[in-house]
């Protein structure tokens, strides 16, 4: 039996799609609940974002019985959102690709551009962490009491996979090569 919260739920969202002129679906994997929070309040007063389950939104679609709106159906990832706004769909994109944020990579995450790390001192103290960066192809040595890479490297490549290794060493050296935000 269906619960009737749900009905309800599906109800609502079915009214919200049809209201508004401009419908967006979100790809939510992975972004934190905080960048997601930031993000609603910044483009609070001009859009609205909706986190639902995936089946209470197909439920919700197929209530509509618009076409266009149907078709988005084929579009829903695993962790769905939506996105609801009357603005200029294309000036509200660029608003939200501009929120985007730097963070940590993970163990997992894809690297979207070359990472550099230049030659220089760092704050690290000597001791296991320069077997950590040799173990990512750094160089390193101790200078004045504090660990220094003696030679630029690129650790990982457009499109490399973050190791467990490179995100510990990244993470040490205070660099945050991944950009988060929404997946419109």
């Amino acid at each position: 039996m269906v619960k009737e919260e749900k009905l309800k739920q599906v109800e609502e969202l079915a009214k919200l799609l049809v209201t508004y002129k401009v419908v967006g679906i979100l790809d939510l994997f992975k972004l934190p609940t905080k960048q997601l929070q930031d993000i609603k309040k910044t483009v609070g007063g001009s859009a609205m974002i909706k986190v639902v389950k995936k089946a209470v939104m197909v439920r919700a679609l197929q209530n509509t019985k618009n076409e266009k709106l149907l078709e988005l159906e084929k579009l829903i990832p695993l962790q769905p959102g939506l996105v609801l706004t009357n603005d200029n769909a294309f000036k509200f994109y660029l608003t939200i690709d501009k929120l985007k944020s730097d963070t940590f990579a993970k163990e997992g995450d894809i690297i979207n551009d070359d990472i550099l790390i230049t030659a220089g001192p760092t704050n690290l103290m000597p001791g296991p962490v320069i077997t950590e960066l040799s173990k990512v192809g750094l160089i390193a040595g101790v200078e004045e009491g504090k660990v220094a890479i003696k030679k630029d490297k690129v650790v990982a490549k457009k499109g490399d996979v973050v190791s467990k290794d490179l995100a510990s060493v990244l993470r040490k050296l205070k660099i945050q090569p991944v950009k988060i935000g929404l997946s419109v």
